[in-house]
């Protein structure tokens, strides 16, 4: 089991800072609020090797070192919702790193009610569907429709933020920045499984 890019609320603030322009390590500590200089360097070094951030060290003194985003334009839409968000990322954060978050989105690239999401996806309870459809509908990502039939019938589909944003969201899923349980994940428990 590892963790994602998408699951560590501490890697995706750095890259929502790095999105608008390199910073130095400093400019990111003052920045994200909260985060302890060791864990900074720890989610850029793993940032960094999996391809996300690269730095630039500028010879002279003092020596500078100036981090970026290799690939900026693939990770601006996802910045650009993040900083929409009347929510904290860690409220984000803790929505996608759901276990049936993602499988959910990807069933609803056509119009489905709870009924067919529910057989589609073996395993996930009535409990658990309906609370993740209504976190990703409070994040703009799923819309709810009721028909007014008889009986009166509920279906979901992706919002156009939804479909925009479903394949960014997965490759940062399948981003493993580190492998094994955190002492933060062995002792809460896990949300949705």
């Amino acid at each position: 089991m590892g963790r994602s890019l998408l699951t560590c609320k501490w890697a995706l603030q750095i890259v929502m800072h790095l999105a608008d322009s390199p910073r130095r390590p400093s400019e990111l500590l003052r920045l994200v609020k909260g985060i302890e200089e060791r864990v900074l360097f720890d989610r850029l070094k793993r940032l960094t090797a999996v391809g996300v951030v690269n730095k630039i060290e500028k010879d002279g003194y003092p020596k500078e070192t100036f981090y970026y985003l290799v690939n900026p334009e693939e990770l601006k839409p996802i910045c650009a919702w993040l900083r929409s968000m009347p929510i904290p990322v860690e409220k984000v954060v803790a929505v996608m790193s759901c276990r049936w978050t993602l499988e959910i989105m990807d069933e609803l690239d056509r119009e489905l009610s709870p009924k067919m999401l529910k057989e589609a996806l073996p395993g996930l309870t009535d409990k658990v569907l309906h609370a993740r459809l209504r976190e990703l509908e409070d994040l703009g990502l799923v819309q709810r429709t009721v028909l007014p039939t008889k009986p009166v019938r509920v279906i979901y589909r992706l919002t156009e933020k939804g479909i925009e944003l479903r394949p960014l969201l997965k490759r940062m899923k399948e981003l493993i920045l580190y492998r094994g349980r955190t002492r933060s994940q062995a002792s809460s428990p896990v949300h949705g499984s």
